[in-house]
């Protein structure tokens, strides 16, 4: 099994172990932070479902599919930026940046997201011996 297929299967299996209502609640908790916020993390959906007093669900890793559902809703898209946890149990790991497509607020600013590199094209030239160039 390569990795994106072993990736869509423990996806999956988190998403199915979740408890139902917890998903359908946090799918609206998703919509309305992306109505409020043009970019937000799961950090902020938590705090609104804890704040509506929503179901839980004992699948933590459940939360990364349920943002890839909301993506394919057209409620939000993944960004390449990070930002560190709010929640006391992920102790401040890098959590994913999502921009909302819904967004319904005053227009802001953002400077453009920078495009990472991908390591895997991308080779060493020797004639320069300090760059990196693409393939």
């Amino acid at each position: 099994m390569d990795g994106e297929a072993g990736k869509q299967l423990g996806m999956a299996r988190a998403a199915r172990a979740s408890n139902p209502a917890w998903w359908v609640f946090t799918i609206e908790c998703v919509k309305e932070v992306a109505y409020r916020l043009p970019y937000f993390s799961m950090d902020e959906v938590e705090a609104l479902r804890i704040a509506r007093r929503g179901p839980s669900t004992h699948e933590h890793r459940a939360n990364g599919p349920l943002l890839a559902y909301a993506a394919k809703l057209g409620y939000c898209k993944p960004t390449v930026d990070t930002v560190p946890s709010n929640q006391g149990r992920n102790h401040k790991r890098p959590m994913r940046v999502w921009q909302s497509k819904i967004y319904r607020g005053p227009i802001r600013f953002r400077p453009p997201l920078r495009k990472p590199l991908d390591p895997h094209k991308l080779e060493f030239d020797p004639l320069q011996r300090t760059r990196w160039s693409k393939i």
